[in-house]
């Protein structure tokens, strides 16, 4: 396939073994131009598409080549998004991060080593009006995937319920709070 065609260049250059290759997508399966996303089952047992903020939309595989320092076969549950790219690769450069940027380096976890970012908040969304304010959008911090629609609020248990499938708002009203804490403290309205 093309991914084959990639490293077979990379091989005929000689510069295999000196490059990095980061392969995702910037989302889940879509259902523009026609097609169903439905029909492969392309999202297992996630639920939504592109253009959602359950896990179906934005729950991507990321595979890193990297020969010598990354090990061929391993696999990480660790959750990380777009903002850890320029930290991770400043790292692997020995490089230093600029201030201010929302992401860390995953480069542990790459390398195999333990890397606990489970109280760490991820956030996708569409800010409204004030501070805190979305209208739009999903916070994950550990286990709990917060998913916002019309300004209400579900919650899911991802190690039980990888599909998000039970909302389970009601029954932890505490892990909401804290959802909250961190959207009114990190969401600024976009100018």
């Amino acid at each position: 396939g093309y991914v084959g065609r990639i490293f077979e260049k990379l091989t005929s250059l000689g510069i295999d073994e000196h490059t990095i290759v980061f392969l995702s997508s910037d989302n889940g399966p879509h259902a523009e131009g026609g097609n169903d996303p439905y029909f492969f089952d392309s999202m297992g047992p996630l639920q939504g598409y592109k253009r959602s903020f359950h896990d179906g939309g934005i729950r991507v595989p990321l595979i890193v080549r990297w020969p010598g320092k990354v090990s061929p076969g391993i696999e990480s549950e660790t959750p990380w998004y777009f903002a850890d790219v320029l930290p991770t690769v400043v790292d692997m450069l020995d490089g230093e991060n600029p201030d201010g940027i929302d992401g860390v380096s995953v480069l542990p976890t790459l390398l195999g080593e333990e890397q606990d970012l489970s109280d760490r908040f991820l956030y996708w969304g569409t800010s409204g009006e004030g501070p805190g304010d979305v209208k739009s959008g999903a916070v994950r911090v550990g286990k709990w995937k917060a998913v916002i629609k019309d300004n209400e609020m579900s919650l899911y248990d991802l190690d039980t319920d990888i599909a998000g499938a039970l909302d389970l708002a009601a029954k932890y009203p505490g892990v909401l709070e804290r959802v909250r804490a961190f959207l009114k403290e990190s969401v600024v309205p976009a100018n």
